[in-house]
């Protein structure tokens, strides 16, 4: 299920500290996936294995979009869509095309 693996990678950049733009198609899709994501971090907190404080950090490193310009500032894209190969290759050319764009501004 690509939008778990896609929280599951989220959750853990956040939480170790780094700032997330986590990209799907639609916002219902983003909406799904951040419940899922609180879901996950309220059984850690259950678990005491985090604080409410925690979890209130790690979301807050999380930015969500549909658009792929978002990516335009961030350093690392992983990619972690469905398991179809057509699907893939349109993602990564969107995601080329926003790195190719910067490339060309920051050469200017």
């Amino acid at each position: 299920f690509p939008v778990t693996i896609g929280n599951g990678i989220a959750q853990v950049a956040a939480s170790a500290g780094y700032d997330v733009v986590l990209l799907d198609v639609s916002d219902a899709a983003l909406e799904k996936g951040l419940a899922a994501l609180n879901n996950s971090l309220d059984r850690l907190i259950k678990k005491e294995v985090i604080s409410a404080e925690q979890k209130s950090q790690t979301l807050a490193r999380i930015k969500t979009t549909t658009q792929y310009t978002d990516l335009a500032s961030v350093s690392l894209v992983i990619e972690a869509a469905t398991e179809n190969q057509a699907i893939k290759e349109s993602i990564l050319h969107q995601v080329d095309q926003v790195f190719l764009l910067r490339s060309f501004y920051q050469g200017q």
